[in-house]
């Protein structure tokens, strides 16, 4: 299988402010890992995938006012063993620690193992870190949750490790199922676990306590109310994956089903509510 890389120089003063502005457009399309390197930033989809879609994203380039990028065509499998080569741990505070089993493992806080095969969710992103935290803050012991775009399962293996009785995991790419399922038997939770290929409409006939969303404001506003749907009455919705100027859109769609913010999170740019329905 084959990937294209994205390298899109970053010239703008604030770089960082720059790269998440670009993550935020470019995750609208099929691009499910970003990295950022070198003064880059690199964006990575599947090549079918993305061969649909490139006279947009040049459009969405050519509107952020990007004058010179450059694209690769490169194999999964290598782009894989860079990725791991590379991988850091990241430490959220003193509450998690999500590494790789070569890394030492952290003296307080969670610990959550990781096989990195570049699923969106390693903890690297602001987004991820914001949505851990609010699990840390909102309790989930005892309760059923659903782990919408899982990525590498980083969050339902937290949920477990905070006393989740029982989460399901959806992820659109059949890789990053695969890979939560890894990482949910490397972390011994895989009895609680359950990883499936779909979208939150996959989940029919269930209800859950909690339900978790970080993807990207079209997709959440998209499926807002698969997750009333999917939500137990009084329940926790978390979503993120949508930028500071975003979030009155987010709000005002999720009122309009009886969804309602009570903790809100920001960090360079990125914000994560949690509601409650």
């Amino acid at each position: 299988m084959y990937y294209i890389e994205l390298s899109i120089p970053l010239t703008a003063a604030e770089a960082d402010e720059q790269a998440d502005i670009l993550t935020a457009w470019l995750s609208e399309f099929p691009f499910d890992t970003f990295l950022t390197e070198d003064g880059c930033l690199k964006a990575y989809a599947p090549e079918e995938e993305y061969l649909s879609v490139s006279e947009a994203v040049e459009a969405i380039l050519a509107e952020q006012q990007v004058e010179e990028w450059s694209s690769a065509r490169i194999e999964k499998e290598d782009w894989n063993a860079t990725w791991e080569a590379d991988f850091e741990p990241i430490a959220i505070d003193d509450l998690c620690t999500v590494r790789t089993s070569w890394h030492p493992a952290p003296e307080v806080g969670l610990d959550v193992l990781i096989i990195p095969k570049m699923s969106f969710g390693t903890g690297h992103h602001q987004t991820t870190r914001l949505m851990i935290r609010h699990l840390f803050e909102q309790s989930v012991e005892g309760k059923r949750v659903l782990d919408v775009g899982c990525g590498t399962g980083v969050l339902s293996i937290v949920a477990v490790g905070l006393g989740a009785e029982s989460v399901v995991a959806v992820d659109i790419d059949d890789w990053a199922a695969e890979n939560c399922a890894d990482n949910c038997a490397l972390n011994g939770v895989s009895e609680r676990v359950t990883s499936l290929v779909g979208t939150v409409e996959s989940v029919a006939e269930q209800r859950f306590d909690v339900v978790l969303a970080n993807i990207n404001l079209n997709i959440l506003l998209h499926d807002l109310p698969h997750y009333r749907a999917r939500l137990a009455e009084g329940g926790l919705l978390c979503m993120s994956g949508f930028l500071e100027s975003d979030v009155a859109t987010i709000t005002e769609a999720a009122a309009e089903f009886g969804i309602v913010p009570i903790a809100q999170k920001e960090s360079d740019g990125w914000v994560a509510i949690a509601f409650r329905g």
